[in-house]
């Protein structure tokens, strides 16, 4: 919904960065983090609309690269290091990773080709198409 305002809304909605606007939507990240293993919406919107990330591409980018990097560790530490991971998911990851790497240097480079307005656009859209994905999915259900 936020994702589809963004979108729509004519005007860029910009907040300051604050300790408690920060601890909300680092709550509600962890608790979709913890409960659905999505974390990126809520802290992409928290980003997004933060006057002194949603101006610059490249702190946002570093800013998302980097708070993801932390939400995967620590999702490892506390699910992969005990017996919540079945050893075939590790083929997988062990797989999944030359694809990934690739698809991260494909992004950087057409990253340093866009506007911040167009990083804005395609943020929303990716989130509203993942929103509509797994709403979908969960209807099936």
């Amino acid at each position: 919904g936020m994702a589809l305002f963004n979108l729509l809304w004519k005007r860029p909605i910009r907040m300051r960065a604050t300790t408690a606007k920060g601890a909300v939507f680092g709550i509600i990240t962890g608790f979709f983090s913890g409960t659905s293993s999505i974390a990126g919406p809520p802290m992409a919107m928290y980003y997004l609309n933060t006057a002194s990330l949603a101006e610059d591409k490249d702190s946002y980018y570093a800013t998302s690269i980097i708070t993801f990097l932390l939400i995967s560790t620590s999702q490892f530490l506390l699910t992969g290091t005990g017996e919540g991971v079945p050893k075939e998911t590790w083929e997988y990851i062990l797989i999944s990773l030359m694809p990934t790497l690739f698809g991260i240097w494909v992004g950087q480079k057409l990253f340093s080709k866009v506007n911040t307005q167009m990083v804005r656009t395609l943020a929303c859209l990716v989130m509203i198409l993942a929103g509509g994905a797994l709403a979908i999915m969960n209807l099936e259900r």
